[in-house]
């Protein structure tokens, strides 16, 4: 063989363990750049867990502290029920040949309706409006 043909041949190999080189380079840095990327991906989703489960926290003591003032409010409305029924009792004698005039009655039967009405919408709901009067009514 030629000296030529031997320096042709080393510049052969020599060009082709470059761009393997330079291939296998490349795929590597490629692979770090993605690992990096997924790196940060993760970080980014694991402080959004930490920040739901604190928000799932905050919601979980919200949610005992509106049930604990349900059961308050239940408790003061037993409590006034029993009031204002024992104060009927204690009275029903003095009303026994009370009349009331009818548009009396008809407020109170709205009333009572717009009071069930309240009740069956649950506690977000509101309380539904009290019809208007006429000039002269009270």
């Amino acid at each position: 063989m030629s000296r030529v043909a031997i320096a042709l041949g080393g510049l052969v190999l020599a060009l082709a363990g470059t761009a393997g080189g330079y291939w296998r380079g490349h795929v590597a840095g490629t692979a770090a750049e993605v690992a990096r990327q997924h790196a940060g991906t993760v970080k980014e989703l694991s402080q959004t867990l930490e920040t739901h489960a604190g928000l799932i926290k905050d919601s979980q003591a919200a949610s005992r502290s509106i049930r604990a003032a349900i059961a308050e409010r239940e408790k003061q409305d037993r409590f006034t029920t029993k009031e204002m029924g024992d104060a009927l009792t204690n009275t029903s004698a003095d009303r026994a040949d009370c009349v009331f005039p009818s548009r009396v009655m008809r407020g109170l039967s709205e009333a009572r309706d717009r009071a069930a009405a309240a009740a069956a919408g649950g506690t977000g709901s509101e309380v539904p409006n009290a019809p208007a009067r006429a000039a002269g009514e009270r």
